[in-house]
């Protein structure tokens, strides 16, 4: 089957293949074009309405006017994540200048006329993959994108660029992990007796090779999984691997290879003991959401059919939490 055929053949299992559409809405999505050719690379949720919708669709539903951006955005002619109740939602007309826009922020390479303490403040992104504020509103104010810092932020948390959480210490921290360019240091190398770690579980995939940028949004969405139901430390993070104190003993170390993302966890105060028998909710409630939340999101599904490998004594895993485990 040639590529061609291919494309055909997944375009009309699709769910929006065939559905009719008002031709105003065509009409709409011209002069998104035409505007971001002159310039305009974003407009606020209520001036689309007020001047490309109501203009060219004056008869139309006022329901249909939410329809229609989601429509657009799923084309890829617009950009939008926001609501029908917030009316100052950002609409990017122009996706191209929103990633350029985005590069140019979260990148740690100098850029031009930028001072020594930004440039650091790049350096420590590279690092860790933390973003600081004062790096952040420097970009904003350099690229004259203050008025809408917010709307990008959100713009990056939904497409798990970037993450945010709050410290012990109570600060927000702004988390890019994409950005890492670090190796693991010793502090992240584990050296736990074999006969007390559980374990590891390889998610790997039908493509035979990890799918670029997925890592790193692994990292993003696990980072919140873990902010929201569990109490946990800062995360110790490199280009490849990253661990997360996430209870008393509990650890949780991630480690992408070239064709696997290893799943390991441990525990961070004694190695000699199992953190399995110790916290058997945490590590419970880690596997299911490694296993089935992960397993049935759009970001793994997205990815090709992932699939997960089990350790030849899974079973002593599974016999320990209670739960079923199984093969796709």
């Amino acid at each position: 089957m040639s590529l061609r055929e291919k494309i055909l053949e997944v375009g009309k299992g699709m769910p929006h293949t065939k559905v009719k559409v008002p031709l105003k809405w065509l009409q709409v999505e011209n002069e998104v074009y035409d505007l971001a050719s002159k310039g305009t690379n974003y407009i606020t949720w209520e001036d689309f309405k007020k001047n490309i919708y109501d203009e060219i669709c004056q008869f139309e539903i006022e329901d249909d006017f939410e329809v229609l951006l989601h429509f657009l955005h799923d084309r890829g002619t617009v950009v939008y994540h926001g609501c029908a109740n917030d009316k100052r939602s950002l609409v990017v007309l122009n996706p191209k200048w929103l990633v350029g826009i985005l590069c140019q922020i979260i990148t740690v390479e100098k850029q031009s006329e930028e001072d020594f303490k930004i440039h650091n403040h790049r350096k420590h992104l590279g690092r860790t993959g933390i973003l600081h504020a004062e790096l952040l509103d420097d970009s904003c104010e350099r690229l004259k994108l203050n008025v809408i810092k917010d709307s990008l932020l959100d713009i990056m948390k939904k497409f798990n660029l970037l993450c945010e959480y709050t410290s012990k210490e109570g600060n927000s921290i702004y988390l890019v992990p994409c950005m890492l360019t670090s190796k693991p240091d010793d502090e992240l190398k584990l050296n736990i007796p074999r006969n007390q770690e559980p374990p590891p579980v390889y998610i790997t995939f039908n493509t035979q090779y990890v799918p670029g940028g997925l890592f790193s949004r692994l990292v993003v969405l696990f980072v919140e999984f873990a902010e929201r139901r569990i109490d946990f430390d800062q995360p110790k993070l490199s280009a490849n691997c990253a661990h997360f104190f996430i209870g008393e003993f509990t650890g949780i170390e991630f480690v992408c290879y070239k064709r696997v993302i290893k799943v390991r966890v441990w525990d961070h105060v004694n190695s000699n003991s199992n953190p399995v028998e110790k916290e058997p909710h945490i590590c419970s409630e880690l596997l299911r959401y490694v296993f089935d939340d992960c397993q049935s999101s759009s970001f793994f599904l997205s990815h090709l059919c992932c699939h997960f490998l089990f350790h030849i004594a899974r079973k002593k895993i599974s016999d320990i939490l209670n739960i079923e485990m199984y093969d796709n």
